[in-house]
């Protein structure tokens, strides 16, 4: 018998669900709570998916409202979808993607995607046959209905129709071809939309064999759409291009003398979407190994195109009050963007570090035509080198005459700046003149030219520091780059402090002669700076702290800058975005002054106990309340990552602050928290906790050496490198602690150092088993032969450090208990042996002590042969002679 409702209950709930989009705060909690409990209602979704597609009484809000509500019930589920209820909500969704609404059509096809998500493909085998009765009919509801249906799936559900088998993409693919000559623009749209799907992500999901099948109709089908009269087409058209470019290009390629024209006139297509899907071709087309063969006879008129598109329009909003002074102006907390922490710890395994820095040298968030044009005009440059300058230089050299529209000059000067890595070799005969041009800008009346000015200076911050003697432009670019710093408009200001940390941080440049008037801009700006801009200044002044490192701990330095920043830490509450940046900048500064950190230590430390406390407490009512806001974790990290810089800095001094909070239990959450980020950071915190006073963390250590152990696993790769880490340092310090867990820790360890290729990791997993060995050799000796080898292959590329020469020791200590399993691969023991540059003259005795006993252990003559064989370098047996007298 099929299900219906009970009147009462229907009422009730459209009534409720009318309430939902309620503008009084207290209607919508009192509304979200009574949908809860109706959850626990057995067929709730059956009433859902009653009124979403057969309530045509009811108002189009209120069944869009069942729809969505019902998604996430399927998607978030309490329990079990009982089989009779699954069964109703897969035929009535059906049903319902013929309805008269577009709102509820696409509604329900997000339901029917949660359902696939939830229950697989496989456990809806006619789904597509249902769908494909729909493309057949003559209802043109039904037909869109099906299309959004199929859409969603190729989007959401992409890798299940790829895997699956029989797979129904051998008669989905060619159906949607047929949509390409649809007199329905939205269908033609539609199918393209759909199909462009399976050209994404091809790392993660193989392009599937039915589009491969049909590759030949689908690109003559893309060029038949070339001129739809729907800029949506167009805009998908060009989008299928830029994709296949990386699938086709060996047919893509005779074709290009009308794909070039076509995509320059898309770019100027009046529809914005439109023209900047087309100017993403640029940056694809760049990514294509042999693209100079392609695009070298169109150079003259692709470059002019993209500087042209790199001049501001005139409805951009960066020109909204562009010329206003508005350093003093009060910024909107709610236009300032929240801050996340940046990954620089202590055993970092990923060490790209980019910033959120655009093609243009802004950070607004949102990428547009312009934006497009710079990067496309950045990656040709690096796909294409100098051989784009003789088509870009004339046109800058025009453009940057003093005569010309500022924005013309403004776009110009961004082009140097978008070059200025692909082109440098050719660009470095004329910077001598352009350098000082650029520094002359910075005080551009205009500004947008000053702001992007201050970029394209960042640009060639290598080439200005490392020619400083011939050109003795420098200072220069320093004086006006502070004075930007202190600018009357705050987008220069943000530039200026972009441009500043670039050359703070160029490896060559030597601040010290700069350092008192930076430090002196620093404390200007702090008083003057308003909240958005905040965070680019503690960028600055983090990057200046790292690269002097202790020429900060001058007095005259110290006493201008510590001031103010400690009087904004302690001011700062907890839910300002700034707070974040704010604890960066004091671990950066910590770190720089080491022990000379201790004057302010106390209060800095105790702040930061107190914010990951009140985090956790908020994080804590959080799950408690739908209505309260929990503080980001992020100031979890953040203070966590503080507290490390002074335990750091302090070394044993440190011991004196542990005491004066609530810091031991505070880790204890951290280290189990559900957030793998804040375990990482607890992680990098025990480490250095157990280096400088390891009897601190005696009340919880036998739970926290479980939960390290636990975290030893690399599907959180710099949270197991830390766990590693800090284990480590533990077994140091701790070692009969530790012993328990050994015979559990080993196996992950070997498991670590035979199945994962990751240097950082492998290193720390070399410590351990090293250390281990320290503390019982016998458990690592057991199996020694198995795993010598990799384990000397990681110890003979480290560097020579404390951590290798504690690891290389009970190395020693484990092959002395099993000679013979050493025996077996003596030479790479060597290896590991001789890769030490600078040796403490004890651990050389050891190892000299080691190798002898192996070279006594067979005649003479027989050690000769051994030693002059293949499996000795040449180098090897020097080193060994020379050393270690063999």
């Amino acid at each position: 018998m099929e299900w219906q409702p009970q009147p009462q209950g229907l009422e009730q709930i459209a009534g409720l669900l009318k309430h939902t989009q309620s503008p009084d705060n207290q209607v919508q909690q009192q509304v979200n709570k009574q949908l809860g409990e109706l959850r626990q209602i057995p067929d709730f979704s059956n009433y859902l998916m009653f009124i979403c597609s057969k309530g045509v009484n009811e108002p189009e809000l209120v069944r869009v409202a069942a729809g969505l509500i019902l998604k996430n019930n399927i998607r978030f589920p309490t329990g079990t979808i009982a089989p009779e209820v699954l069964n109703y909500l897969k035929r009535e969704s059906i049903n319902a993607l013929a309805d008269s609404s577009v709102t509820v059509r696409r509604t329900m096809a997000s339901v029917i995607g949660s359902i696939v998500q939830r229950v697989e493909l496989a456990n809806w085998p006619d789904l597509f046959q249902n769908l494909f009765c729909l493309l057949d009919s003559n209802n043109p509801h039904g037909v869109d209905g099906a299309l959004c249906a199929i859409e969603l799936l190729c989007e959401d559900v992409r890798r299940q129709l790829v895997e699956r088998a029989p797979s129904p993409l051998d008669e989905l693919i060619p159906r949607l071809l047929t949509f390409f000559q649809h007199p329905e623009a939205k269908a033609r749209s539609t199918a393209l939309r759909s199909l462009n799907c399976f050209m994404e992500d091809l790392d993660t999901i193989p392009i599937p064999p039915a589009f491969i099948a049909n590759m030949e109709r689908f690109m003559q089908g893309v060029f038949a759409l070339s001129n739809d009269p729907s800029p949506v087409t167009r805009r998908l058209i060009c989008s299928a291009i830029s994709k296949l470019i990386h699938i086709r290009i060996d047919y893509l390629a005779p074709h290009m003398k009308d794909i070039i024209p076509y995509i320059l006139r898309s770019s100027q297509d009046p529809d914005e979407e439109l023209a900047l899907e087309a100017c993403e071709f640029w940056s694809s087309i760049a990514n294509l190994r042999g693209c100079e063969q392609i695009l070298k006879d169109y150079l003259p008129v692709v470059i002019p195109a993209l500087l042209q598109g790199m001049v501001y329009s005139d409805d951009d909003p960066d020109l909204i009050d562009c010329n206003r002074e508005d350093a003093a102006v009060p910024d909107d907390p709610r236009s300032i963007e929240p801050h996340f922490h940046r990954q620089s710890l202590h055993q970092q395994q990923n060490e790209d570090d980019e910033d959120d820095e655009d093609a243009d040298g802004s950070y607004s968030p949102e990428w547009n035509f312009r934006k497009c044009s710079a990067s496309g005009l950045d990656k040709l440059s690096m796909a294409l080198r100098d051989d784009i300058l003789p088509f870009l230089l004339p046109l800058l050299q025009t453009k940057l005459n003093e005569d010309v529209n500022w924005k013309e000059k403004e776009a110009a000067i961004l082009a140097l700046g978008a070059v200025s890595e692909g082109c440098l070799h050719g660009m470095e005969r004329h910077l001598s003149a352009l350098a000082p041009y650029l520094v002359s800008q910075l005080s551009h009346k205009v500004p947008l030219v000053r702001s992007i000015t201050c970029w394209s200076v960042s640009r060639y911050s290598r080439w200005i520091v490392e020619n400083e003697e011939n050109t003795s432009i420098l200072p220069r670019v320093m004086q006006e780059l502070l004075q930007r710093v202190l600018d009357s408009n705050k987008k220069v200001q943000v530039a200026a402090c972009s441009a500043l940390a670039t050359f703070e941080d160029e490896p060559a440049m030597n601040l010290r002669p700069f350092l008192e008037p930076i430090v002196s801009t620093f404390r200007h700006a702090l008083g003057r700076y308003q909240a958005g801009n905040l965070a680019s200044l503690y960028d600055a002044i983090s990057s200046m702290a790292e690269a002097v490192k202790q020429s900060l701990r001058e007095p005259q330095f110290m006493e201008v800058l510590l001031p103010p920043l400690i009087e904004r830490f302690t001011g700062c509450k907890p839910e300002d975005h700034n707070l974040c940046p704010l604890l960066e900048c004091l671990t950066a500064i910590v770190l720089a002054l080491g022990p000379d950190c201790a004057s302010f230590a106390p209060v800095v430390y105790v702040r930061c106990v107190n914010i990951i406390e009140a985090t956790l407490q908020s994080q804590q009512m959080a799950e408690q309340s739908d209505t309260a806001v929990p503080l980001s974790k992020d100031l979890i990290m953040c203070a966590l990552d503080l507290i490390g810089g002074l335990a750091e800095s302090l070394e044993a001094a440190f011991e004196q602050l542990v005491g004066s909070a609530n810091l031991i239990p505070v880790i204890g959450a951290c280290a189990t928290d559900s957030d793998h980020n804040v375990r990482q950071w607890a992680f990098a915190l025990v480490g250095e906790i157990a280096k400088c006073c390891c009897a601190h963390l005696r009340p919880i250590l036998e739970q926290l050496i479980s939960i390290l152990i636990k975290n030893m696993d690399p599907v959180h790769l710099n949270t197991c490198n830390n766990a590693c880490w800090a284990y480590s340092e533990i077994m140091l310090r701790e070692p009969e602690a530790c012993r328990p867990f050994f015979p559990q820790s080993i196996q992950i360890a070997l498991h670590l150092l035979s199945k994962v290729r990751l240097p950082t990791l492998n290193e720390n997993i070399a410590i351990v088993l090293g250390r281990m060995a320290l503390v019982s050799p016998d458990i690592v000796s057991g199996g020694l032969q198995s795993f010598l080898p990799a384990w000397c292959e990681v110890l003979g590329h480290m560097n020579d450090t404390y951590d290798k020469e504690t690891a290389c020791r009970g190395l020693c200590l484990a092959v002395e208990n099993n000679p013979v399993a050493a025996q077996m691969h003596f030479p790479l023991f060597c290896k590991a042996i001789a890769s030490w540059k600078m040796l403490h003259p004890e651990l050389k005795q050891v190892f000299e002590a080691i190798l002898l006993k192996f070279k006594h252990s067979m005649p003479q003559d027989a050690w000769d042969s051994y030693l002059a064989s293949e499996q000795f370098s040449p180098v090897l047996r020097h080193v060994l002679k020379s050393k270690y007298n063999l």
